[in-house]
C-alpha cells in the first residue's frame, strides 16, 4: 500500500538499483564458477597425465577424483 504513495521515478530508480545489484552478483558468481571449472579442468588434465604415466597408485587417483567431485558438488 505504501508503494501507491511513492513517485514513479523513485520506484523506477529502486528497480534499477535492484537490477544493478543482482547483475553484479551474477557477474561475480559467473567469474567464480569459471575460475572453479578452470581449476577442475587443470586438475583433471594433470590426473590424466599421471594415470597415463602410471605415477600414482589407484588409492591416490581415487583420492584426487574425490577431491574433484567435492569441488563439483559445490556448484
Amino acid at each position: 500500500m505504501s508503494m501507491a504513495f511513492q513517485s514513479p521515478a523513485k520506484t523506477k530508480k529502486a528497480r534499477q538499483m535492484e537490477v544493478q545489484s543482482f547483475t553484479k552478483f551474477l557477474t561475480a558468481k559467473n567469474r567464480g564458477l569459471k575460475a572453479s571449472f578452470e581449476y577442475i579442468s587443470s586438475m583433471l588434465w594433470k590426473l590424466e597425465e599421471l594415470v597415463i604415466r602410471s605415477v600414482y597408485t589407484t588409492e591416490v587417483v581415487n583420492s584426487l577424483l574425490r577431491h574433484v567431485l567435492s569441488w563439483l558438488r559445490k556448484y
